[in-house]
């Protein structure tokens, strides 16, 4: 958790005196758009592919292998 904490805290310092003060807002916002592009995304491959579905379609990709095969 600490560990976690420092890094976090690293990489806000890094950002915030990377980016000229002029573009903070810009920034936060192109952030933030990014970010919930991400998160719509996530929960769309999330709905679509659900975690049962993903396995079946993995096996069956396995089995199309020779069973000599180290996959």
């Amino acid at each position: 958790m600490l560990k976690e904490s420092a890094l976090s805290i690293v990489v806000l310092c890094i950002v915030l005196f990377s980016t000229p003060i002029e573009t903070y807002m810009s920034y936060a916002l192109n952030r933030i758009f990014d970010t919930t592009i991400g998160v719509i995304a996530a929960l769309l491959v999330n709905y679509f592919l659900p975690r049962p579905r993903v396995v079946s379609l993995w096996e069956g990709f396995k089995g199309s292998f020779k069973k000599d095969s180290k996959v």
